[in-house]
């Protein structure tokens, strides 16, 4: 994966060749009768919890075949800050949530400065680094059962076989598990401010951990991030705007 100015890479996923993948559709039983075609329907109603659809890749978790505020695999979606639950016109320090603005006596549309602990509400290195269901975009937007990532859960995709590919006009990378199942996530860039960057070039997804390697910094947050070189976790501002993929278990 190429070096980007907005990003550092922090851990490497495990170098794998870009797999070819084997089909990788959902195997459904025949609807050539109507007892098949009834148990397909159930099937079908199986796979889906809150109206949301999801793909079994034999994982420790399920994915969702769409992003949040998408309708097709394919579709882009919302776009969310790290550990926001709405959408906004600007991406940036003056509107995030979590941001004590009290503490800052700087211009905050720079973005040259290191924010400890004591400039943010709830979420820190220190204590809390992964969010509540209450600042969870995939809780709050799709119920109970669905949350955002965890980095073990994007790692554990990563290893399966996988390969850059164009859907339907969209590029992006699709997974597909040894069962025949597959997800496609598309390249789907991000925002910073109110410009949107990269988009069909690169994937950047939320994870819901904060970085948490650098002594006394906690604007930071993992980040899945790939492209058609590669992949990998990296850290990224927590105001910027990326994609959501939820899991459920």
């Amino acid at each position: 994966m190429k070096k980007l100015y907005l990003f550092i890479v922090l851990v490497a996923f495990p170098l794998l060749a870009m797999a070819q993948a084997s089909g990788g559709q959902i195997r459904r039983p025949s609807q050539t009768h109507q007892n098949n075609q009834s148990n397909s329907q159930r099937r079908l109603l199986a796979n889906k919890i809150n109206n949301h659809e999801y793909v079994d890749l034999g994982l420790s978790v399920k994915w969702a075949t769409c992003n949040i505020g998408a309708s097709k695999p394919e579709e882009y979606g919302n776009y969310y800050a790290w550990g926001e639950v709405r959408t906004k016109q600007n991406y940036s320090w003056e509107t995030y949530n979590d941001l004590v603005k009290t503490n800052i006596n700087y211009d905050l549309t720079k973005d040259d400065y290191v924010l400890t602990k004591e400039y943010f509400h709830k979420y820190d290195r220190f204590s809390s680094t992964t969010f509540g269901k209450e600042d969870d975009a995939a809780t709050i937007s799709w119920g109970q059962s669905w949350r955002t990532p965890s980095i073990e859960d994007v790692i554990e995709l990563w290893n399966l076989p996988h390969e850059w590919v164009t859907i339907k006009g969209v590029t992006g990378m699709k997974f597909t598990a040894p069962n025949g199942n597959s997800i496609f996530l598309p390249a789907t860039g991000g925002i910073k401010l109110s410009s949107s960057f990269e988009k069909s070039e690169t994937g950047y997804y939320w994870t819901r951990n904060l970085h948490d390697d650098d002594y006394d910094v906690s604007e930071l947050a993992k980040v899945f991030g790939f492209d058609k070189e590669g992949g990998g976790l990296v850290r990224a501002k927590r105001y910027y705007g990326f994609a959501i993929r939820p899991v459920t278990k």
